[in-house]
This record gives structure tokens, C-alpha cells and sequence, in this order.
């Protein structure tokens, strides 16, 4: 799957966050945060992104996957496009450089719109290699899991730290625990500071596993591992900064490049659900059962075919210059 591109395909559940603050560079909409903050500012931090890893050319922002051997696919966004939309990107950097809701510039310096983000749900990982000890003895206890993902990753980090009698104070009883840490849509004091220790120990493990065995390519991949730690740099800020945290969680679906459906899930929970099913398996509800949600695909925005605004030679030229620097 190409980053920025529409998913063709099975979608995998999914969390998204957003930082609630006054913002001069979005409107914010406390209903569905998160959403509407990604598809204000977006295009703000690719561009960040591309400055960062040195993907800018002659005002354009190149797409991590555009190549001249492959021109007519070749995507990138004009930074004037953006930038005007913004009041220039001089401006957006002075708004975001010091704003307590840019968790994603502490990781990352540099980075513009880093008060939202995502945490991905489908991650697979080699356990052997990343976790030893009462492994077997927690996958037993968690059947719901058919695979090594990060929910099940999640759920033997609370048994290792000891944090279900902790949780339950805070968070639903449903099981696995995953469901439960987003089952409200704004977090309190209380749901971040664990949220804060799980996942930072969620991280460390993955650098240990890298420490023993440095070859290891069955670990985390890095921009799923950023993903994870802007999540945690976002609930370290609003503990610091007394600042909103809204999370989403959102079921699994699939996608034909056009429509994204979302498969029959859970009301309550957002757990994926069997058709012939009356009450869910994770938090008990009986008939909150959702329907297929059908939206529209977000598609390759805010990038654009390159070719449909420069043409096909002058983006091969474009292309080459930018390869051979």
C-alpha cells in the first residue's frame, strides 16, 4: 500500500486522536475531533513531513513513492496551493512551534499539525522475539485474538504490568482491554496517566527486542512506531497542559477506491460483529448491533497527479532533477 493513497482492499480497525486547543489554523469541532482535524491539516503536515525528510523540489512536495521510472502515477502537492490556504507556512510554523498541542513535534522537530494522529490496529509481530516470559499464559487467557497484532500486544502489556484492577477503575470490564481504552471519546486525568504507562512500556519493548536482536525486520516498522509514540507524547502533553484528549476508534471495513464500508460492528464497543449475532462478545450489549456504514474513500488528496498539472515531460524533468539531488 502506497502511504497517501487509497486503500484498496480490507481496512483495519483503527484509532484516531486529536488535541483539543484553540487553533488559528483550524475550526474546531469538539463532535467528531478527530476526523475533522485530520481533514483540516492533513495537507500541513505532509508538507511537514516532506521538509523533513528532504522531499521538497522546486516548490513541490514529491510523495515518498513517486519515481521517473513510473511518471503518469507520480503524485505531489504544490506548496503554494497549501501554503495560501494556511496565510503562508512562515505563519504556520510560528503557530505550531509553540503550541502545547504539537505532541508530534517533540519526536519529530519540525513538524507542523502535530496535535492529531493514529494508532493502527493491525500491526503483526514475531512475539518470540519481542516479548519472553508469561507470554503463553496471557495468549491463553485472551481467545478473542486470531492474530499477533497491537491490541493483543496492548492486552499482555496491562497483564505484565499488573494494571486490570487498575483499569477497571477507570475503564470498562470488557475483554480484551483494547475496546475499553477507547469507549469514551474524551479522556480524563486519571485514563491518560495509564494510558501513558502503557504504551510507553508498549514502545520500550520494542527497542529491548531491537537491543537483542538488531537485525530483527519482524519488529515494529518505524512509522507505525512513530505513530505509537506521537500517541504518547500527545497524552504526556495534555497531562502537562491540562488539555483535551478525544480518541476514536473505528471497526474494521473494506474499500474499493471509491466507497469504504464498514463492516457490522458493535454500537457500543465498535467490535466487529458475525451477522447471525444478537449480543457482542467483547462488552456484553445486546442488541446495539451497527449495520454497514458506507462512506466515501478519501482518497489520494492532498496529493495530486502530478502529470494533470505540469504534464508528462515537464514532470519527468521534474522527477529526475529532484532524484539526482
Amino acid at each position: 500500500m502506497k502511504r497517501s493513497v487509497a486503500i484498496v482492499g480490507p481496512t483495519p480497525m483503527f484509532v484516531r486522536w486529536a488535541i483539543l486547543n484553540p487553533c488559528q489554523l483550524r475550526e474546531l469541532y469538539p463532535q467528531r475531533l478527530p476526523e475533522s482535524t485530520f481533514r483540516q491539516l492533513r495537507a500541513l503536515r505532509e508538507i511537514s513531513l516532506a521538509a523533513i525528510e528532504e522531499r521538497i523540489f522546486d516548490q513541490v512536495c514529491i510523495h515518498p513513492d513517486a519515481s521517473s521510472r513510473n511518471v503518469a502515477d507520480a503524485l505531489g502537492i504544490p506548496i503554494d496551493e497549501i501554503s495560501s490556504l494556511v496565510g503562508g507556512l512562515d505563519f504556520a510554523h510560528r503557530c505550531c512551534e509553540n503550541c502545547p498541542a504539537n505532541a508530534g513535534g517533540v519526536s519529530q522537530p519540525g513538524l507542523l499539525a502535530g496535535c492529531y494522529g493514529w494508532i493502527p490496529g493491525d500491526l503483526r509481530f514475531d512475539f518470540d522475539r519481542i516479548i519472553r516470559g508469561n507470554q503463553n499464559e496471557v495468549l491463553a487467557a485472551t481467545p478473542q485474538f486470531q492474530h499477533h497484532d497491537l491490541s493483543e500486544l496492548i492486552e499482555i502489556t496491562i497483564q505484565q504490568l499488573d494494571l486490570p484492577n487498575h483499569l477497571a477503575q477507570h475503564f470498562p470490564r470488557w475483554k480484551p482491554w483494547w475496546f475499553g481504552l477507547w469507549s469514551r471519546e474524551e479522556l480524563t486525568e486519571a485514563q491518560l496517566e495509564l494510558l501513558e504507562i502503557i504504551f510507553t512500556h508498549t514502545i520500550d519493548q520494542f527497542d529491548r527486542a531491537l537491543e537483542r536482536e538488531p537485525t530483527n525486520t519482524l519488529s515494529l516498522p518505524s512509522t507505525a512506531k512513530q505513530d505509537l509514540i506521537r500517541f504518547r507524547d500527545a497524552v504526556r502533553a495534555c497531562r502537562s497542559h491540562c488539555l483535551q484528549l478525544h480518541v476514536e476508534l473505528i471497526p474494521a471495513g473494506n474499500s474499493d477506491g471509491l466507497r469504504w464500508t464498514l463492516l457490522r460492528h458493535c454500537a457500543v464497543c465498535k467490535r466487529t460483529t458475525d451477522p447471525k449475532a444478537t449480543n457482542c462478545d467483547v462488552c456484553g450489549a445486546v442488541g446495539y448491533q451497527q449495520n454497514e456504514i458506507k462512506l466515501k474513500v478519501l482518497g489520494i488528496r492532498p496529493y495530486l497527479n502530478l502529470v494533470s498539472i505540469f504534464g508528462l515531460e515537464a514532470t519527468e524533468n521534474l522527477l529526475k532533477r529532484f532524484e539526482s539531488t
